[in-house]
């Protein structure tokens, strides 16, 4: 009877230990994936392009969706494609998903009226599109962007042919929040802090 007791003691301890070390891994893994996540973020920033912005008024923004055209690609990396990236906030699934359309052979041409529907670009589907999710899990994201004339920070932006000079990205995630100031063109940070 002892032996059978210190037994399924080992075991219990065992599968403790066992799970201990799992949600360890688990977070560890989930750091770096939102790091990696972070890092490309900053550059899509950094690598908008203000002139296609500008052009074709690709620039939209409220609180759970900010959309603009940038020269970092995740289908083809920093290879100077542009492309059409949208982020946006989906409350129900928890998560911040990604979604890229390249732009198409025309995207150079002068004429303006070939994006008199950049609202079906932005949304298209299949070939050239990519999707993916940014940051899973969280309990809220909520976009905000820096006016300089008021000097404050507005839920809507909207300009579409330019850019704001920052866009504030506010992530609530297990009682944690995680803000990143993004510069539009050139540096910017992240700090973390507990809500």
């Amino acid at each position: 009877m002892v032996s059978l007791t210190i037994s399924a003691a080992l075991i219990v301890l065992t599968v403790q230990i066992y799970q201990t070390v799992v949600r360890a891994g688990k977070g560890m893994e989930g750091g770096q994936r939102d790091w990696v996540a972070e890092q490309f973020v900053r550059g899509q920033f950094r690598a908008a392009d203000i002139e296609l912005n500008a052009k074709f008024g690709l620039v939209q923004g409220d609180d759970h969706l900010f959309s603009f055209a940038t020269r970092k690609s995740a289908q083809f990396g920093n290879e100077d494609v542009p492309v059409i990236a949208t982020y946006r906030y989906h409350g129900i699934d928890g998560e911040l998903s990604y979604h890229e359309v390249t732009m198409p052979p025309w995207w150079s041409q002068s004429f303006t009226h070939a994006f008199a529907s950049v609202s079906r670009l932005r949304e298209k589907r299949g070939e050239g599109t990519w999707d993916t999710v940014v940051f899973s899990d969280v309990d809220s994201v909520r976009f905000s962007y820096w006016n300089s004339e008021d000097e404050n920070w507005t839920t809507q932006w909207r300009d579409k042919e330019n850019l704001p000079p920052l866009v504030r990205l506010e992530i609530a995630r297990f009682n944690n929040k995680t803000e990143l100031v993004l510069e539009t063109v050139a540096l910017s940070f992240s700090s973390r802090f507990g809500s």
